[in-house]
């Protein structure tokens, strides 16, 4: 049982009571942390549900890496069978077979850090390196609509506390309906980049050149299960609003882009960072 219990004191003529109120909060304790792991749950799904999104992209990111380390294994055992065997050329197919499997690995690694089931760890992130790994799992997105995607890391050296996955998990989910939102169009870019403002937050913005979201649009479509995909259900921006409202922050969207097409901003306050101080 979870028990609330308070005491007081009382004075009536000359005698003093104690007073001790009890309060059986049992079930709603109990109801508070079967939401916090069904929250946790809907995370967890929220974010396979986007590499799902992301399978062929990824298939053929990985299939990239493994076909060259085949290629150049093939290349040192040829090296090596030779009459007179060139070591040297062998060493160096050998080192490139390396490179490109460590550059397997770190991609399964950081896809694995990503879908994993842990709790929100909130600790000091680098908004440089947030960045750059959120592109690179982006630039699947990107790629399976052929469009480009820029990263503006010139206003980015400060730190953030914050839970690094929830904010991928962001920052990827804006990226993906930014590529959706392209599909068609003859100008494809999406641009991600950050900065701190005058009072200190730190801004994350996604911008795309695709056809823009209409006006009426830009408040329910944070809503759950407002979705503007014919085939969308509508909980990927609640999910991302849920996040960046649990680290104080908020989420809007505007036509402010130079891009020409919709822009997706959320902040996260300034009383959890550190750095330097960049206005914009």
């Amino acid at each position: 049982m979870r028990l609330d219990i308070r005491d007081t004191s009382l004075l009536i003529g000359t005698h003093r009571f104690g007073i001790v109120y009890v309060r059986d909060e049992t079930k709603a304790v109990l109801s508070s942390e079967r939401l916090a792991m069904a929250q946790r749950e809907l995370y967890q799904i929220s974010r396979a549900t986007a590499l799902g999104q992301l399978g062929s992209s990824i298939a053929h990111e990985l299939n990239q890496p493994l076909t060259i380390i085949a290629n150049y294994a093939g290349v040192a055992r040829a090296v090596l069978a030779a009459d007179t065997p060139d070591l040297a050329a062998a060493r160096e197919a050998i080192d490139d077979t390396l490179a490109h499997a460590f550059r397997a690995a770190t991609m399964l690694k950081r896809l694995r850090n990503f879908i994993g089931r842990k709790p929100p760890i909130l600790q000091q992130v680098d908004v440089r390196t947030l960045l750059e790994e959120s592109a690179k799992l982006g630039s699947l997105a990107a790629k399976g609509v052929r469009a480009e995607l820029l990263t503006d890391l010139s206003h980015v050296d400060f730190d953030v506390s914050a839970d690094a996955i929830q904010l991928q998990q962001v920052i990827l989910n804006l990226v993906i309906n930014a590529a959706d939102a392209l599909r068609g169009c003859d100008d494809r870019r999406i641009r991600l980049q950050a900065w701190r403002t005058a009072t200190g937050d730190a801004t994350f913005a996604v911008e795309d050149s695709g056809p823009g979201l209409p006006p009426k649009l830009r408040h329910d479509v944070f809503a759950p299960f407002q979705s503007t995909k014919t085939d969308g259900v509508g909980i990927g921006l609640a999910l991302c609003r849920t996040i960046i409202e649990g680290h104080g922050g908020r989420i809007w969207c505007d036509d402010d882009t130079e891009l020409g097409g919709a822009r997706f901003l959320f902040t996260v306050p300034h009383t959890a960072i550190g750095g330097t101080t960049h206005a914009a």
